[in-house]
């Protein structure tokens, strides 16, 4: 298992590289020569067109090149997947609140993973990521609210299996206490970033509870139905296996959107965010 600081160590040495669809960063095959590119746009024409063979003989020539995922399994030293798959690996999963700036609800922590669907990319602390998501910039480190692609990132999450991560990352991860830290989501809590986190997944789901920060009877009652319909302990905590659970729902729906639905999720977006203003409004 690698540190924190090693992962993003080692993902920075990769900013100037270029993007590539399905590279990994190493062997021959994912150099960047005339050669190679000719090669891959015969092969791939769909993810190489002419404009960026040309980007990528202009910028990076001579360059390793990899794309979003090859980035971070890269940095691990494990098998190439993809970002779908390496965001199921991860464990305290959190869905940004698309109202406020991401860097306001990131954690200060090295080597988080953020997440959208399609991308994926490692936090590098103070509000910065490290990504590799197109052939004219190639991989660099941006800021969090301004990613390379322009579509914002949607998820963070912890590769826990593979990264030690500090104790003095400034959010608690979202799951129940095991005794090294972590804090438990009940009621009583007063982590009011980490329960309005809980509740805009749980809306994402089709609830409508009220973004105030408070672990009330409405998401009590909201976890007991999730449990018992999971097959989980109905007991309206936060724990590990529930926060798991709604996580995965969270994320297998948004795989399911289509345009067709993106009106209906305007909607939801426009009511979290008059919600949040309402509780602003209180204090």
């Amino acid at each position: 298992m690698k540190s924190a600081h090693e992962v993003i160590t080692k993902a920075r040495t990769l900013i100037g590289c270029a993007y590539k669809w399905d590279g990994n960063f190493s062997g021959p095959e994912d150099l960047v020569t005339e050669a190679n590119v000719h090669a891959w746009k015969i092969a791939d024409p769909a993810h190489f067109s002419a404009t960026k063979c040309s980007q990528l003989i202009k910028n990076f020539l001579g360059k390793y090149a990899g794309d979003c995922s090859g980035l971070v399994t890269y940095c691990l030293d494990i098998p190439k997947t993809y970002s779908g798959t390496l965001f199921d690996m991860c464990v305290g999963k959190v869905a940004f609140d698309q109202s406020r700036p991401l860097k306001d609800q990131m954690p200060n922590t090295e080597a988080v993973i953020v997440w959208r669907e399609g991308h994926i990319g490692y936090s590098a602390g103070n509000g910065r990521v490290v990504e590799s998501g197109s052939t004219k910039y190639g991989v660099k480190e941006t800021l969090i609210d301004e990613p390379i692609t322009g579509d914002p990132w949607t998820h963070y999450g912890y590769l826990k299996d593979y990264v030690e991560y500090p104790n003095t990352a400034t959010v608690t991860l979202p799951t129940a206490s095991t005794g090294n830290g972590e804090e438990m989501l009940a009621k009583g809590s007063t982590n009011t970033l980490l329960i309005n986190a809980l509740k805009i997944n749980l809306n994402t789901l089709g609830y409508t509870l009220a973004l105030n920060g408070v672990f009330d009877d409405a998401l009590v009652e909201t976890l007991k139905y999730e449990q018992k319909n999971n097959n989980l302990a109905a007991d309206g905590t936060a724990s590990d296996a529930t926060m798991l659970k709604i996580a995965e729902l969270v994320y297998n729906k948004a795989k399911k959107v289509t345009p067709a639905t993106n009106s209906a999720r305007v909607v939801e977006l426009e009511k979290a965010i008059a919600d949040i203003k309402a509780t602003v409004a209180k204090y």
